[in-house]
């Protein structure tokens, strides 16, 4: 019986330290639930947090590429109105520097034709003073020999008029 006795206080002993031991891993369970329990509710709102601060920053993106998508596309629009400009600024550069060139043309050829009129009028002055001296000369020789024909006339009339010899 002894042994029964021993056996049943080894087993009421055991079934003691089991009660105590399952109680413990019981309160352990209870305080690493709780503890669960409190870390996911933590880290629920700390995700609540960062999501609701991911989505701000989606948003703030989001508006910051439709103000770079609208300034893009007025600076596209914009540059497409100056090539545009460009184009017809050139087109009228085109017919401005043509008009010029046949207007400096002009100019060249009626500058060559007033060089050539000058030089020709200078030719015809320089004919007229050779032809004037030409002319001036053959006058004074013609006059010389005309004063010389009236004199050479008095002088032989004079001798008719002079004297008579015997």
């Amino acid at each position: 019986e002894s042994i029964r006795q021993e056996m049943k206080e080894n087993m009421e002993q055991a079934e003691a330290e089991h009660l105590a031991k399952g109680k413990r891993l019981q309160d352990r369970i209870d305080q690493l639930s709780q503890e669960m329990v409190r870390l996911r509710d933590e880290h629920r709102e700390k995700e609540a947090a960062l999501r609701k601060k991911k989505e701000k920053h989606e948003h703030d993106l989001a508006a910051q590429i439709k103000t770079y998508d609208t300034d893009m596309a007025a600076k596209q629009t914009e540059t497409l109105e100056l090539m545009e400009l460009m184009k017809e600024e050139k087109g009228e550069l085109d017919q401005l520097e043509e008009y010029f060139d046949k207007i400096d043309k002009n100019q060249a050829q009626k500058n060559e034709e007033e060089r050539i009129l000058t030089e020709f009028k200078r030719r015809l002055d320089a004919a007229r003073g050779v032809l004037d001296t030409a002319a001036t000369k053959v006058q004074a020789r013609a006059r010389g020999v005309a004063e010389r024909a009236r004199l050479a006339g008095s002088k032989k009339g004079k001798k008719k008029k002079g004297k008579k010899k015997k």
